[in-house]
């Protein structure tokens, strides 16, 4: 089985030492299994991005000597590959429309390992 690690930051401003320590731990992760490291830049928040950070994050992790092993992936660039998906999943009648809030899950859901469990209110339809 091939590792595949990423680090995932929004551009809302500089690295702080949280992300930072996130970085850190999906690369050496990655390196330690032979693996893959990716840089995915979250850009779907145009509100709070700020003008220059993607530059600037993309430049501390590299002056820091993290190396990403393949092209850096913009999520704002891939909403065609998430369509393109999404209409094969419905094809095969894999996806349900939900119109539950996420506060009517977590009140009628209960609680896992992982999280919230979704209550299956809408699995026969919304």
């Amino acid at each position: 089985m091939t590792t595949i690690c990423r680090f995932a930051p929004s551009p809302t401003g500089p690295l702080h030492f949280g992300s930072l320590v996130a970085a850190l731990g999906s690369y050496l992760q990655a390196r330690a299994n032979k693996g893959t490291w990716l840089l995915r830049i979250e850009d779907l928040d145009t509100q709070r991005e700020v003008p220059g950070a993607t530059q600037a994050i993309i430049q501390t992790l590299d002056a820091l000597g993290f190396e990403w092993d393949k092209e850096i992936i913009y999520q704002s660039q891939r909403g065609e590959i998430y369509r393109e998906i999404l209409s094969a999943l419905e094809r095969d009648g894999l996806v349900y429309s939900c119109s539950c809030s996420r506060k009517d899950v977590q009140l009628l859901g209960g609680r896992g390992r992982f999280g919230l469990i979704y209550p299956g209110t809408c699995r026969s339809g919304s």
